[in-house]
C-alpha cells in the first residue's frame, strides 16, 4: 500500500518545482525553452518533436550549463531530469487551464531545470561520483 503511483510521485515532483526558486540563469533557461515552444509548434509529427525539438533542447541546456557552472555534473542523470521537464510545462497549462499564462509556464518549466541541476549538477564534486 505504502507506493506511490508514478502520477502521484509526478504530482510531488511538480509541487517541488512550483516551491523552487531560479537562479541567475533562468533567462537563459527561458531562450531554450522558446526556442523548444517555437519547435513544437512548427513540428506537427510527434515523433520528429522528440527526435529533433526534444533532443535539441537538452542538448542546449547540457552545453549552456557546462559552460555556466562549474563542478562534475551526473551527466546521465541530469538529462534523464531535463527530458521530462516540457511536462511540467503542460502540468502548469492544465493546471491554469483558461487563465493559463504561457509566461507563467515557461517559469514552471525553467524551476524544472533548476531543480535538476541542483539535484544532478550544482555542487557535486569528483569525489561524489568516485564510489
Amino acid at each position: 500500500m505504502g507506493k506511490k503511483s508514478p502520477y502521484g510521485a509526478i504530482i510531488e515532483t511538480y509541487n517541488m518545482i512550483k516551491a523552487s526558486e531560479a537562479s541567475d540563469l533562468k533567462d537563459l533557461w527561458l531562450e531554450l525553452i522558446d526556442e523548444r515552444i517555437k519547435c513544437y509548434s512548427e513540428t506537427s509529427d510527434y515523433s520528429l518533436r522528440l527526435n529533433n525539438c526534444r533532443k535539441y533542447y537538452i542538448f542546449k541546456i547540457l552545453i549552456t550549463a557546462r559552460e555556466q557552472i562549474k563542478s562534475a555534473p551526473s551527466i546521465g542523470a541530469f538529462m534523464r531530469c531535463v527530458r521530462d521537464c516540457p511536462l511540467a510545462f503542460s502540468l502548469c497549462n492544465g493546471e491554469l487551464a483558461v487563465e493559463a499564462i504561457e509566461a507563467d509556464c515557461r517559469d514552471i518549466e525553467a524551476l524544472c531545470v533548476e531543480v535538476c541541476l541542483d539535484k544532478y549538477w550544482r555542487g557535486n564534486t569528483l569525489e561524489d561520483f568516485s564510489e
